[in-house]
């Protein structure tokens, strides 16, 4: 009898699949996009990013997933570009041009320069601000941004085009790079 059984179990499960049809493409869909999920989730991690504020007075944290890097550069990369993109909320400010672009960076000890394409701050918005220069929120974005993932990142210098610049609007970068200001992170 347990033989006979064994021998139609094949045939048994045919059966049911032929009349469950739906259901078992729904369980194999279900159990394959649980698996692709749960390896693509190994690829990311939970960053913080910063952006000013509507009002334009201070920086707001926002979380994003973002892919794992290669190596401490590209993982730096990888920050930027997802940075440059915009926030995704609507407590904060998009102040990033659309066609912002990081053309390369590098490590020189604990400073970290970044070349940025021309557009990524001759095309912002000259809204007015209380107290603070526009082009200092947009560096300080990234500034804080890095630095926060990176605590070995004492200095960022900018480029433009693979130019230096002294003044980049009405802000004046200083001679070393600018330093990450923690006094700007709201609450």
């Amino acid at each position: 009898m347990f033989l006979r059984r064994l021998r139609d179990l094949p045939g048994d499960v045919i059966d049911f699949i032929k009349e469950k049809k739906m259901l078992v493409i729904g369980i194999l869909s279900a159990v394959i996009i649980s698996l692709i999920f749960v390896f693509n989730l190994k690829n990311y991690y939970c960053s913080i990013l910063f952006f000013p504020d509507s009002k334009k007075t201070g920086l707001l944290y926002e979380r994003r997933n973002i892919l794992y890097g290669k190596n401490r550069l590209d993982r730096i990369n990888k920050i930027v570009d997802e940075l440059l993109l915009g926030p995704i909320g609507p407590k904060y400010l998009d102040i990033f041009p659309m066609n912002s672009r990081l053309l390369s960076s590098r490590f020189d000890n604990d400073v970290l320069s970044l070349n940025f394409n021309r557009e990524t701050v001759m095309n912002v918005n000259w809204d007015s601000t209380d107290n603070l220069s526009i082009y200092k929120i947009l560096l300080q974005c990234i500034v804080d941004t890095v630095c926060y993932h990176d605590r070995g990142i004492k200095y960022v210098k900018f480029y433009f085009d693979g130019k230096e610049y002294r003044y980049v609007g009405d802000y004046k970068l200083p001679d070393e790079g600018v330093k990450p200001d923690w006094k700007i992170l709201k609450k």
